[in-house]
């Protein structure tokens, strides 16, 4: 990315393509607070082009640009400048050694990223035609074709690095043959106009590349400085980057997951007490599985999973719509006792398939289970008791993490909140193991295949809808293993881009079917979904801005709020006790040339509770948004954004993003026990970070979020007493979101509505012996009231994951190990005292 006074601007991809019909491609975007337009000099001469420019969704003030200039001789230099009503720079200058290096010749380009035998042999990878024809292949045995299997696989990877056009998305090719291992084969690529070969023999294993941005290598640098390297880059210099970024990952990944899990799993004696137990009530588990062309290591590996569960009151069901008989012949041929099969007539698509197989069905539960996926030997154990303990469990779901093909290492742990409702609807985090009670499908109905691809979502949004929250329960084990194979959406989630739209269709049908007016579109990437709620008439919002002093800072909170979109605003700056005239000559200023802007004094000591609780005596809004005086708002229709959510009958407050000016997390959401108390996740994380599975940028329940910028419906605010003045100044926003949480409200954080924060300069550090004795006393009055609470561990956490170690969603060593404890046993509480 380059940038100047006036422009930024990013290439993302610049080609010259050599072929029949010359032309250059440019891709990109360009950072302007007005409309832009481009001028092009091909050989110093003015050139036409085709453009398409529209605002680019992810950025503000941006546009993304799309220029296909076409040449009628081969270009020497190529000069771009861009232009708004007020100034022109040049963005880009490159002459023929570079043009040379971006050259494509070929009218069929090939990328073979892996070729394995594995009972047939297997090719996949990506091939287009420049000319943007369609493309078929063949395989040859010497000069004889023979029969081979093609199927196609979107590459949106490709369509967003500008390789090939939306109309080439399915550019990924999956193909299979029958043949020798480690024989000489020839595969024949042919666009209709030309063909192309390749030869394959040896086997072709893809590479994992970790590719550093520099938003990463400033990621590293802000790590190795908080985490007791004083001078980064001094440290860089000497010890080179490549040891500073394995310092990084070192100590980032010192638990490592595979070792973890191997140690953590329950071991043959726990296995073995298992299979000897006798529940009460032992429900039958009906296991249900859509095959389709699966591969027979996939399959056994399978069946042997479920055959080794430790509770064996199951059945599994299998609808095979394969292509051909290879599962009818294994299933056939091996008689197992408790799998129920049918041969389907033909491949009806996942829905209907997966329905075929719980029409076989006769338990009391049931289990969704992928064809090439693996259960954990507790599996069915855990469920079971589970169901014991809470017989009013409908829907049941368990933590999951990944496998690797050959099925001996496993990564990428999902390890989830218990039933978070707006993470939902940002994205499916429920997933796998998933359990329902067979009378909710009967009353809900079973997948509909108009979603396929995303079948599974709008079966959990019709469960959600129809099931109380309390009846969702959650097991914090990873009890679901996903393989993760070259056709699985679990190794690329781009492989099945048209499940993302019509998982953006089941959240419209099931916003439509509950009432509710929003609208969905994708999220910040790929798989997160962002809902619009719209704002119900025009409430007023009564800010509270609490301030002593720091005129800087209010004037440009202020200024901030005024250029936001929302103008059903009161403003209400509580006073306390500033000492600068300057302040009060502004307070002046605001108050008489703005009618909906009020100073209120408080002459009493700082008791951050307190005043927020007196300015909210002034307020006349429906909601109350109490506000830091040194925020600044960074989108414009932030207030939309909060208010949209906060007008849910479910909700009673909302959090914003909030960002450092070194555009790096402040706030993100609040999670109970971090630092001992509670902290806030993904502190210091770069601002357009995804974090864990996504979390910074998905709209997701909290238990709490900070009051430096929160939206209160002011009739929960008085339901549940305001903020308590015993908190003077810390876990004053906490305690007051629990109040809020135990009167059956939601706390919902919001990364759509973002605003930096200069972090409490209005008052110093704690470190003196006066501010400390403050200090540990609201600790133990906060322990007084929530300590079990907290103790018990965050519904929106996991307690597999650590409070004491970092604060993003790092995996703790010990899962049985209560990380409080001692902290806690250090201010006199104990649990249950």
């Amino acid at each position: 990315m380059k940038q100047d006074s006036h422009f930024t601007w990013s290439f993302d991809h610049v080609v010259y393509k050599d072929l029949k019909e010359k032309s250059i491609e440019l891709y990109g975007y360009v950072v302007s607070p007005e409309d832009i337009q481009f001028e092009i000099y091909v050989n110093h001469v003015y050139v036409g082009f085709d453009a398409t420019i529209e605002p680019k969704i992810d950025l503000e003030n941006a546009y993304s640009f799309a220029i296909t200039i076409p040449l009628s001789r081969d270009p020497h230099d190529l000069k771009v400048i861009v232009k708004n009503d007020h100034y022109m720079e040049q963005i880009l200058d490159i002459h023929q050694k570079e043009i040379d290096k971006m050259t494509i010749h070929e009218d069929i380009f090939i990328h073979l990223e892996k070729y394995v035998y594995n009972d047939e042999n297997q090719a996949s990878g990506y091939a287009y035609s420049t000319r943007g024809h369609k493309i078929s292949v063949k395989v040859l045995d010497g000069a004889t074709e023979i029969s081979s299997s093609l199927k196609r696989t979107p590459r949106v990877d490709l369509v967003n690095n500008h390789i090939v056009s939306s109309k080439q998305m399915d550019s990924g090719f999956f193909l299979t043959f029958k043949g020798e291992k480690n024989k000489k084969y020839t595969l024949v690529f042919d666009d209709g106009v030309s063909t192309k070969e390749v030869t394959i023999k040896k086997e072709i294993k893809p590479k994992t590349i970790k590719i550093l941005a520099p938003a990463s290598i400033m990621r590293v640098y802000k790590y190795i400085q908080t985490y007791g390297i004083t001078k980064p880059f001094v440290y860089i210099k000497e010890r080179g980057l490549k040891h500073a970024i394995k310092k990084f990952l070192k100590d980032r990944d010192d638990v490592n997951y595979d070792t973890w899990l191997k140690g953590h799993l329950p071991d043959e004696e726990t296995l073995e007490k298992q299979r000897e137990h006798v529940f009460d009530n032992s429900p039958k588990i009906s296991l249900i599985v859509a095959t389709y062309n699966t591969p027979l290591t996939f399959l056994k590996d399978m069946i042997e999973s479920v055959e080794n569960q430790t509770y064996q009151n199951f059945e599994l069901c299998i609808a095979d719509g394969s292509d051909n008989k290879d599962v009818k012949d294994y299933i056939e041929s091996h008689h197992y006792e408790k799998i129920k099969y049918t041969y389907l007539n033909g491949n009806q698509g996942i829905s209907e398939n997966m329905n075929a197989a719980m029409k076989l069905a006769t338990g009391d539960y049931i289990g969704f289970f992928d064809h090439d996926d693996l259960l954990t030997p507790n599996a069915l154990y855990e469920m079971v008791n589970l169901i014991n303990k809470h017989p009013d469990a409908q829907m049941i779901y368990s933590d999951e993490d990944k496998v690797d093909e050959e099925g001996t290492h496993f990564f990428n742990p999902n390890f989830k909140p218990d039933f978070n409702f707006d993470l939902l609807t940002s994205v499916n985090y429920i997933c796998h193991f998933l359990v329902v009670k067979k009378t909710v499908i009967d009353t809900i109905g079973a997948f509909d295949q108009n979603y396929d691809g995303a079948q599974d979502y709008d079966f959990v949004l019709r469960c959600v809808a129809y099931l109380k929250p309390e009846e969702i329960y959650h097991i914090p084990k990873i009890l679901y293993h996903w393989r993760f194979h070259e056709q699985s959406t679990a190794a690329n989630a781009e492989s099945k881009t048209w499940a993302f739209d019509a998982g953006k269709r089941a959240l419209e049908n099931f916003y439509a079917s509950k009432g509710i007016k929003a609208t969905v579109e994708m999220g910040r990437a790929m798989g997160l979904y962002r809902t619009h709620y719209e704002v119900e008439g025009q409430p007023l919002v009564s800010i509270i801005i609490p301030n002593k002093d720091h005129l800087e800072d209010l004037k440009r909170c202020i200024d901030s709020l005024l250029s936001a979109t929302y103008k059903a605003i009161e403003i209400i700056i509580v006073e306390n006790n500033s000492t600068s005239p300057e302040v009060f000559d502004y307070y002046e200023t605001l108050t008489s040339q703005y009618e909906f802007i009020k100073v209120v004094t408080w002459e009493k000591p700082f008791n951050y509770s307190a005043i927020n609780n007196y300015g909210e005596s002034f307020a006349k809004g429906d909601y109350i948004l109490l506000l830091n005086n040194d925020t600044q708002v960074i989108t414009p229709n932030f207030l939309e954004e909060m208010l949209g959510i906060c007008q849910r009958e479910d909700v009673g407050a909302v959090g914003a993003q909030l960002i450092y000016p070194d555009h790096t997390i402040q706030h993100a959401g609040v999670v109970l026990g971090i630092e001992g108390m509670a902290g806030h996740v993904f502190l210091n994380h770069p601002q357009d970070d995804l974090g864990y599975f996504g979390y910074i940028q998905s709209v997701r329940d909290y238990s709490a979020v900070t009051a430096a910028c929160m939206l209160v419906k002011k009739s929960v605010f008085d339901e549940v007493g305001g903020l308590s003045e015993d908190l003077q100044v810390a876990f004053n926003d906490i305690e007051f979101c629990l109040r809020i949480i135990h009167a059956s409200y939601r706390i919902v954080y919001t990364p759509y509505a973002r605003l930096y924060h200069f972090e409490s300069k209005s008052r110093g550090e704690e470190n003196n012996p006066e501010k400390v004795k403050r200090f540990n006393s609201e600790v133990t009055y906060l322990l007084n009231k929530w300590g079990n609470f907290i103790m018990n561990g965050d519904p929106a956490y996991n307690p597999n994951l650590s409070l004491v170690y970092k604060n993003d969603y790092h995996l703790k060593a010990n899962p049985d190990e209560n990380e409080l404890e001692w902290f806690l046993s250090q201010h006199g509480y104990h649990k249950d005292s």
